[in-house]
């Protein structure tokens, strides 16, 4: 079962006492990657847009580090129902530039608030994961927990380096458009300032709030992120997806827009 998108629980601190020099708030990440099955989209073979069906045999990932970024409190009040010019298409933590970028609301309003874009207050290794089968671990900092500087948290990012597939396609229209089942393999690599997988959060780390977090990052994809890809074009023995540019582009695409699910719990000392 997969987290909510946001779940934060928010403990007000009683009289609970911080010692001299005590971080504002310490936090444990709990994070999991694994490939996942949609039950909408049917079983072990899952349907695509485009009336394709895959089964998923292998799956891998190299992730950037895992990072929690401060947003301020400015970020916060940023509406995206309405947002400035040259943005729109806000959803999902980010706006579309005019200029093609993908902007996160916390860089627009600093923007306009004419100060300095979101920074991040830890970054943990991730590297590389097995997606088949899912990996569950706690992402330490040396003498974990993490420690916390006074910051409003309002966004996780995990940016996504590299993705391997494979598996097999079939077509579910008369006449098929390719012999069934045919294998697949994709390899693929995302460019340095590619946009993350993000989460969004209602985090603040203050003395107002119960110092002890745990932090539950879920990286989920799924055969969405195979909707675009032109699988009609498949040929040979066994077809590599990376060989034709529009699948490509609509795999980057789809990874552009991938969310990381969240749960938030807090607690005293």
């Amino acid at each position: 079962m997969t987290r909510p998108a946001l779940a934060i629980a928010v403990a007000l601190v009683p009289a609970c006492a911080w010692d001299d020099g005590a971080p504002f708030g310490e936090v444990t990440v709990d994070f999991t990657a694994r490939w996942t099955e949609v039950p909408a989209r049917g079983g072990d073979w899952q349907k695509l847009a485009s009336d394709f069906e895959v089964q998923v045999t292998a799956a891998s990932a190299t992730f950037g580090a895992l990072a929690l970024v401060d947003v301020g409190t400015v970020a916060l009040n940023f509406d995206p129902a309405d947002p400035p010019p040259g943005y729109s298409n806000c959803h999902g933590g980010h706006c579309h530039a005019d200029d093609g970028r993908l902007v996160s609301y916390e860089e627009i309003a600093a923007e306009l608030a004419g100060g300095g874009g979101p920074a991040p207050v830890i970054r943990l290794a991730v590297g590389a994961r097995e997606l088949r089968t899912g990996v569950a671990e706690t992402l330490a900092c040396a003498g974990a927990p993490c420690d916390l500087p006074l910051a409003t948290v309002g966004r996780v990012e995990l940016p996504v380096a590299r993705l391997e597939l494979a598996g097999l396609v079939r077509d579910t229209r008369t006449p098929p458009r390719v012999a069934a089942p045919q294998p697949w393999t994709l390899a693929l690599d995302r460019a340095d300032d590619a946009a993350p997988a993000t989460g969004t959060l209602d985090l603040p780390v203050d003395r107002g709030h119960a110092p002890r977090i745990t932090l539950a990052v879920d990286a989920l994809p799924t055969a969405a992120l195979l909707d675009g890809v032109r699988f009609e074009q498949a040929t040979g023995p066994t077809w590599a997806v990376e060989t034709d540019p529009d699948s490509v582009t609509a795999i980057h695409a789809e990874l552009d827009e991938l969310a990381l699910d969240t749960d938030t719990q807090r607690e005293d000392y």
